[in-house]
Order: C-alpha cells, then structure tokens, then sequence
C-alpha cells in the first residue's frame, strides 16, 4: 500500500502539475499539446510525473555564461 501512495503522490494532475511549474493550466495544455512536456495519460486523465517535470525545469533553464 506504501508504493502506491508514493506513486500516487508523483503523479500530479494538471492543476497540481501547472502550480508547480508556476504556469496557468492553459499554458502547460499549450506545452503538451506541443509534444514540449511529457505527460500520462491515465484513462481520460492527463497526469504528470513530478520526475519528468523537475527534469523539464533542468532542460529548460539557461544557466548564466
């Protein structure tokens, strides 16, 4: 029952998933729909797992020269 709490707890649905990002809903539909963040689909559900955000966020900040 542990595992699927902590899996359950990765997942974050869109609301969760465009807080965390600091974006409106809107703006990460716009980025899935783009093929620009990875997202899963659980039935009708678009899920996202906190691992393939936080990587997201890596990739897609510009680091200072």
């Amino acid at each position: 029952m542990k595992a699927f709490n902590k899996t359950r707890d990765n997942l974050l649905t869109t609301k969760q998933a465009a807080e965390y990002l600091n974006m409106s809903v809107n703006t990460l539909y716009k980025l899935v729909g783009k093929g620009k963040i990875a997202v899963t689909r659980l039935n009708r559900s678009l899920r996202f797992p906190r691992e393939i955000l936080d990587q997201w966020i890596k990739e897609n900040t510009v680091m200072p020269i």
